[in-house]
């Protein structure tokens, strides 16, 4: 008998692993502060100073591109000077503007997830080779701490030393690129002032842009071979916000796979009142996705 293990973030920081968004945000202040700089000052996101949870910072990696065009209207060049009407005035601006852009969800993102140090600790002796994972985690957790065989594994996202999936669900850069040209298209300049900042924008949905689908069909076809070589005594959900951006994973994949099966959930609050918090939160969803036999774990 083998156990899924859905693992989150949660997991990793149950182990005293810093790896929180503010965890991120203290290593681009030490490292990159122009960058987080830049990234918290952009007028194009609607971020939320105070959180701490990843799932909400990827949901605001989304730009407000309307507005990105429409405040540069006071940038479109000048026709009238034959040798300087500034061509590029709005590309230039959106390039100072946006440059935070790669190396906040690419190049910083994956330097800091290479240098976060594992714990020493296992605090689960039933994390063992018998089961299997589903990791959202980017860390080597289960591999490094718990000695995890990598076929037992499933990084849905990736991992460290690897291209990494991490970005804002929400993002289609060819739908963007295709509504900002329709409207932009018609300007008799389009070629010389439009386009370009377009692509400027293209480019930052593009390597923000966390395409879920791209992965359903490895999911799928890790838990149907998982099924097909055990009998599943349960799935346990660790240190996973199932109610976040994640969500379309469990309502497309693993819930029509996995729902007639006995789910464990571990559920953390720092107060009692949190706690409580979270457990109405599991027996919500158990109740709107028909999983009808679960228990509850506090951890």
């Amino acid at each position: 008998m083998s156990s899924f293990y859905i693992i989150g973030n949660g997991f990793d920081l149950h182990h005293n692993m810093k790896t929180d968004y503010k965890h991120y945000k203290e290593f681009l202040v030490n490292n990159y502060i122009n960058i987080c700089n830049d990234y918290e000052k952009c007028n194009y996101l609607h971020l939320n100073s105070n959180t701490n949870i990843w799932s909400d910072v990827e949901k605001e990696l989304k730009l407000t591109c309307d507005d990105c065009l429409e405040s540069k209207s006071d940038l479109y060049p000048n026709i009238s000077d034959e040798l300087t009407p500034g061509w590029n005035n709005i590309e230039i601006a959106l390039e100072s503007e946006l440059k935070f852009f790669k190396p906040f969800v690419v190049d910083c993102f994956n330097e800091w997830i290479s240098q976060i140090n594992i714990s020493d600790t296992r605090l689960f002796p039933e994390i063992n080779n018998e089961n299997y994972y589903l990791s959202f985690n980017y860390t080597e957790t289960l591999e490094k701490l718990y000695n995890i065989l990598g076929n037992r594994i499933l990084h849905i996202h990736g991992k460290c030393g690897e291209e990494l999936v991490f970005g804002c669900p929400y993002n289609n850069e060819e739908e963007i690129y295709e509504a900002l040209v329709r409207e932009y298209n018609d300007d008799e300049w389009y070629s010389l002032v439009y386009e370009p900042a377009i692509i400027k924008i293209y480019n930052c949905y593009k390597v923000a842009s966390k395409k879920l689908k791209n992965q359903y069909l490895v999911l799928s076809k890790f838990i149907k071979n998982m099924k097909q070589r055990e009998c599943l005594e349960s799935v346990i959900v660790m240190g996973h916000s199932f109610n976040g951006v994640d969500m379309p994973y469990y309502e497309d994949i693993i819930i029509p796979l996995l729902k007639n099966e006995n789910w464990v959930f571990y559920a953390y609050g720092k107060t009692n009142e949190e706690l409580d918090q979270t457990e109405k939160r599991i027996r919500k969803f158990t109740e709107e996705n028909g999983i009808y036999r679960f228990n509850i774990q506090e951890w």
